[in-house]
């Protein structure tokens, strides 16, 4: 039954057994090595996040020569599948809006602060909000 499969990671064929083995024992050291890079946080995962939570999101400014990181605190208005993000939050009296691509090098930190419960996806009726009238509820 074996010899009839021939397939990308175990190509098995007739003949030969230690060079079967061996073909064996490396891709499944190749399988391994792409595991553990994957688990040691080579490779980018899913954001934990969703609308409605609040955020604090690090990320780099760079001013002519020199770069420096700057926090944004918001709450999450959408968030677009597994690319971008946009926080809201209030700067005085007046609502400021950012995106945020999520795989971005410039991101260093997204934190979150709470977790709210909201109903739909995308909070767009967020902006229309004020006073106490703004307040999402947290979990």
């Amino acid at each position: 039954m074996k010899e009839n499969l021939n397939f990308s990671i175990w190509k098995v064929k007739k003949g030969n057994t230690k060079t079967n083995t061996n073909t064996k024992t490396n891709t499944k050291k190749q399988i391994m090595k792409n595991i553990n890079e994957y688990l040691s946080g080579k490779y980018k995962t899913k954001a934990a996040f969703k609308a409605g939570d609040t955020v604090n999101v690090d990320y780099e400014i760079k001013e002519g020569d020199k770069n420096r990181i700057q926090s944004f605190k918001g709450i999450i208005i959408k968030k677009q599948g597994n690319s971008t993000f946009t926080i809201r939050k209030f700067s005085g009296t007046i609502g400021v809006e950012r995106i945020f691509p999520i795989n971005s090098p410039i991101i260093k930190k997204i934190k979150i602060i709470l977790s709210g419960k909201v109903r739909r996806s995308k909070i767009y009726y967020f902006r229309n909000l004020r006073g106490k009238q703004a307040k999402i509820k947290s979990i």
